[in-house]
């Protein structure tokens, strides 16, 4: 049987993930553009499960999103036959994939493996009596803080920090074309940013404060725009009167 004809045969959710598997094994954006075109014209997949499929399979390498902002905004925007999408299947696309951005984030948090607070308590604790024990010991020409006799190495950045400003720009550059709606957005965001209820409500917390700064942005463009729409209502008014 023919790998085709096999993948046919499986389930749905087992066809997505053998396809997100195809994706992420690619080593290059180049590979996986080449990888996602093939695999959607010969199992005619929707752009929505492309979305999904390409989101999922990028988990590991949330930068690379960056690279397919132009391929998500021809998803969003239009059907796999290349037709505009009609307003309301526009809005289930954009839906759809603030959903794969709950999912991402998620995964992000899965792979996070900062230390717990009891745990670096315990480290702490321990490091203290030690050089409490040694009264030679000295720190001068050590760049790291000292705090109650305990060495304290700089904290690197989770995995959920690193992805949440890459989640920010990549919803940034949707807006600028059109493929995000603002009005969209911010309902999401006022309604919890958790639409695929995935997160738990800690996890829904810290990415609803990751997206703070980009929502106010947001909020504020949103409000220029409705400013605008206004003011040109008005001068239309003011001419029409002239002209009468």
């Amino acid at each position: 049987m023919s790998q085709e004809a096999e993948m046919s045969m499986r389930s749905p959710r087992k066809t997505s993930l053998d396809f997100s598997s195809q994706l992420q094994a690619q080593s290059n954006i180049t590979s996986i553009t080449t990888v996602l075109d093939n695999v959607q014209q010969q199992h005619k997949y929707t752009n929505n499960k492309c979305v999904r499929c390409l989101t999922h399979a990028l988990a590991t390498r949330p930068a690379y999103l960056l690279e397919f902002v132009d391929k998500l905004a021809l998803y969003i925007c239009h059907h796999e036959t290349g037709e505009l999408r009609e307003s309301r299947s526009f809005v289930k696309a954009q839906h759809n994939f603030l959903s794969c951005m709950e999912r991402l984030y998620k995964a992000a948090e899965k792979s996070s493996r900062r230390p717990s607070e009891t745990i670096t308590s315990i480290a702490a604790a321990a490091a203290s009596a030690m050089m409490d024990a040694e009264d030679d010991m000295t720190d001068a020409s050590s760049g790291s803080e000292r705090v109650d006799g305990a060495m304290l190495s700089p904290v690197e950045p989770t995995q959920a920090e690193v992805v949440l400003p890459i989640l920010c720009q990549v919803m940034h550059k949707l807006v600028g074309q059109d493929a995000l709606e603002g009005s969209i957005l911010l309902k999401w965001y006022a309604q919890g940013s958790n639409v695929s209820e995935v997160l738990r409500d800690d996890e829904s917390a810290r990415f609803r404060d990751g997206l703070a700064n980009f929502m106010t942005w947001l909020e504020m463009v949103e409000e220029d725009e409705e400013d605008e729409e206004e003011d040109c209502d008005e001068d239309f008014d003011d001419d029409a009167c002239d002209e009468s």
